[in-house]
Parts: C-alpha cells; structure tokens; sequence
C-alpha cells in the first residue's frame, strides 16, 4: 500500500475467472408469523391483521424483496405479490363477519 493512498491490491495466484460465488438464502425469512398480543393501552387484544399497514390482513408478514434482489424470484413474480395480497385482503374482509 503506498502511502497517502487507500489502495489495496489482491493478487490471486490463479485465474480470478474461476472465482465463485454460492448464493445460500437457506436462512432468510420471508413470512413471519406475528402473535396477539393483551394490551392495557388498546384495552384488548392487539393483532396485525388489523394493522392499517398490513394490506392481506393476514397473522404474518411477508417480504420478498431480499430474493427479489439476489434474482432467486423474477420480475413476474415479484410484481404478483400486491396481487396476492388484494386478493388475501379480499377473502379476509369476508371472513370477518363469521
């Protein structure tokens, strides 16, 4: 490293083509189960599925984006998914009542 540079320089004894990359999302979550909870402050139970921020209304969250990003799902797919959750929502209003 020269001085008053922040260069650093790696020098790969092969081939840097034969280097590799293993892509694992083995360990990513992408639906996530939320428990009710009692509260003092609601005087009740809270829940997520009435979380004006959750659109599906559904007891979890789900999250696609980091697989989206690494490209294990495609455009296609990725763009499904407000549909999905429209069509969740829709189901779930219908429950409601019952």
């Amino acid at each position: 490293m020269q001085e008053g540079k922040d260069v650093v320089t790696l020098m790969y004894p092969n081939s840097a083509s034969r280097i590799s990359r293993e892509m694992d999302s083995t360990d990513v979550s992408t639906k996530m189960f939320v428990r009710s909870v009692e509260s003092d402050i609601y005087k009740g139970i809270v829940n997520i599925m009435d979380c004006t921020a959750n659109f599906s209304r559904e007891d979890y969250i789900m999250n696609f984006d980091y697989l989206h990003d690494i490209g294990t799902i495609t455009d296609e797919q990725y763009a499904a998914i407000p549909e999905y959750e429209r069509e969740m929502r829709k189901l779930n209003e219908e429950l409601v009542p019952l």
